[in-house]
């Protein structure tokens, strides 16, 4: 094996998420290992702003979120929009099929917690309500 060869395997190794590499071939053993890199900071998952005593309108199953009901069309709630219980506000296409997302609350949406088109999960909060008094 000529030196080529092993730069390129070296530089291979580097670019690749692979730790070591070994190859042996008759008296040729070449054994390779990639430096531990110190860990990247990760970042925490960004937080609600609003105390997280609001309660939240929280995507019903895993898929892509759609905040507008066509690609182009005004979402279907802004932040700082009054929403009523029941009423949809946005929808989660899964398996092909669009399923609409209705607030379990009355109130006005304090933050939106996701993107459009933005894959979710099961249960992940994607709207923060301030509830209505009804005092």
């Amino acid at each position: 094996m000529d030196e080529e060869t092993i730069a390129a395997l070296i530089d291979k190794l580097e670019s690749s998420q692979i730790s070591e590499f070994d190859y042996a071939n008759g008296e040729l053993h070449l054994h390779l290992t990639k430096s531990p890199q110190a860990p990247v900071a990760s970042v925490p998952p960004s937080t609600p702003t609003v105390a997280s005593q609001a309660p939240s309108i929280d995507a019903p199953l895993v898929g892509i979120v759609y905040l507008a009901p066509k690609p182009g069309e005004p979402v279907y709630k802004e932040v700082g929009a009054h929403v009523e219980a029941g009423e949809v506000v946005c929808v989660i296409e899964s398996m092909k099929m669009m399923n609409e997302v209705k607030s379990t609350v009355s109130g006005v949406i304090k933050e939106r917690l996701v993107a459009d088109a933005a894959l979710v999960e099961y249960h992940q909060p994607l709207f923060i309500v301030e509830e209505e008094s009804n005092a």
